[in-house]
């Protein structure tokens, strides 16, 4: 999915029951033009789109978060949850273990990690 449409669909939609009010805050302010989008929003909206089972999305979304700040772990264990659900193991492995990599003791990536190779 582009940026345009992504936006257009934030823009025009009421908050999603399953998501928390905070999230959906973070997710909107920046389609207000309040703030650029920044790497904390890309995850946010990866992490609602992920809670939907809109797994590719959510994949975007995290793409872009590790590309802003690539030395986040928690955006490369968020990679890695989408990639999972999507089948796609090997990439899902390298994301965690790079989230391993920047902060060896993240315990939610060490089970992710077992989670991919099981």
């Amino acid at each position: 999915m582009n940026d345009n449409r992504l936006t257009w669909l934030l823009r025009h939609a009421s908050k999603p029951r399953s998501l928390p009010s905070l999230i959906w805050k973070n997710i909107k302010r920046p389609l207000r033009g309040e703030q650029p989008p920044g790497a904390g929003y890309w995850n946010e909206l990866g992490r609602a789109l992920n809670e939907r089972e809109r797994y590719a999305e959510a994949l975007t979304a995290f793409d872009k978060a590790v590309g802003i700040t690539p030395d986040a772990a928690e955006f490369w264990n968020n990679r890695s949850n989408a990639l999972r659900k999507l089948e796609r193991l090997d990439e899902a492995e390298a994301s965690v273990r790079e989230a391993l990599r920047l902060r060896p003791d993240f315990s939610n990536a060490h089970n992710v990690l077992g989670c991919v190779l099981s």
